[in-house]
């Protein structure tokens, strides 16, 4: 029984760490003032440990041609399928960029190109502008329940339209 509760209460502690990290990285520029919190330099933080898998504010860098260096897919394929995701999200294309990065790197044998025409189908309805934060938490947290790939981001998106 105790055992049990210690399992429950690891689960509780994951989740709260990953909704945590989740939202530190979630601060625009926009906000005004203070530090952006970075998966480069958070302790825990997983696949963005090396340099230039996040994409900072101040970066120079245009999103679409950072999610072609990262994934090394096609800087043409990627350009022409970023801004109908960037117009479906909330969040700068900035943003917007690293959430998807996160994404990919839980498959990255998935084809960059599809997967933005996918998470862009599946944000719902044309007028109304979702946020991609909150979809790929919910994914992670799938696949951290071993869920696959596919199930998980079908389940995310399915959640997201609700």
């Amino acid at each position: 029984m105790q055992r049990s509760c210690l399992s429950r209460g690891g689960r509780a502690l994951s989740l709260a760490l990953t909704l945590s990290l989740g939202l530190a990285g979630c601060k625009e520029e926009e906000d005004g003032g203070g530090s952006l919190a970075s998966p480069s330099r958070d302790a825990g933080a997983g696949m963005t440990e090396a340099p230039g898998l996040w994409l900072e504010a101040g970066d120079a860098e245009d999103p679409a041609v950072f999610l072609a260096r990262v994934t090394g897919s096609d800087p043409g394929r990627v350009a022409a399928s970023f801004p109908a995701v960037a117009a479906r999200y909330r969040e700068s294309p900035r943003m917007i960029a690293n959430r998807v990065v996160q994404v990919w790197h839980e498959a990255p044998r998935t084809d960059l190109p599809s997967l933005l025409l996918r998470l862009a189908a599946g944000a719902g309805e044309k007028d109304r502008r979702a946020s991609i934060g909150p979809l790929v938490q919910r994914y992670r947290v799938l696949r951290d329940r071993g869920l696959p790939h596919e199930e998980a981001l079908t389940e995310a998106l399915e959640h997201l339209r609700r």
